[in-house]
């Protein structure tokens, strides 16, 4: 879910501690991660929702807990990315007919669904309603990688309430034209001067 291939050699560590676990934990600490990761800014394809399904006393339930798990049939953690519509993240403890397979994953990707509900509510209590000013640089401008990113960045902003406000640069754009005309400008404080 991580939009990682502008950041070569980058790694993204999440810490969770679980102070109480009674079944979940994995499919918790999935949506925490998530809510976290995007809180933080890292650009992403899409949320990850967690949410797991099993079977006890031959039915099929949503989010069983420790002693479930423990006493029932099966236990299946699913992460999914709801806009995009992919599995991330499917594990299987125990034993399903085809059936109960498909009626699991059905029942488990609902639950991520719902999950999902209350993550976007999260970051949108937080957020929503903020103006951002976000600077499109020039350098940025000019490779397609960078675009895509931003392009990216922008969206999710703005799906979580927030009310971006692009201003761009063009540097390297404002320099050609200054070689063209001959002129040169410099940097005073931070801010091109070019004499007329």
């Amino acid at each position: 879910a991580l939009m990682l291939e502008n950041f070569p050699r980058t790694v993204v560590d999440v810490f969770i501690e679980i102070l109480q676990a009674d079944g979940g934990s994995r499919c918790a600490a999935l949506d925490a991660a998530a809510v976290a990761l995007a809180d933080a800014g890292i650009p992403m394809r899409d949320m990850v929702s967690a949410c797991a399904a099993g079977k006890v006393a031959d039915t099929i339930v949503l989010d069983i807990n420790n002693e479930e798990d423990q006493e029932g049939q099966a236990d299946m953690p699913v992460a999914y990315m709801p806009n995009l519509g992919k599995v991330t993240l499917i594990q299987l403890d125990g034993v399903l007919t085809p059936q109960e397979y498909e009626k699991c994953v059905n029942t488990a990707l609902e639950g991520c669904k719902i999950v999902y509900d209350y993550q976007k509510k999260a970051l949108q209590e937080k957020f929503f309603g903020k103006t951002i000013v976000i600077k499109y640089g020039g350098n940025a401008m000019v490779d397609e990688n960078l675009k895509q990113s931003f392009a990216s960045d922008v969206v999710l902003l703005k799906l979580v309430g927030m009310n971006p406000v692009v201003v761009h640069g063009g540097g390297p754009q404002i320099d050609e034209h200054l070689d063209k005309l001959g002129k040169k400008g410099e940097f005073i404080q931070g801010m091109r001067v070019t004499d007329t």
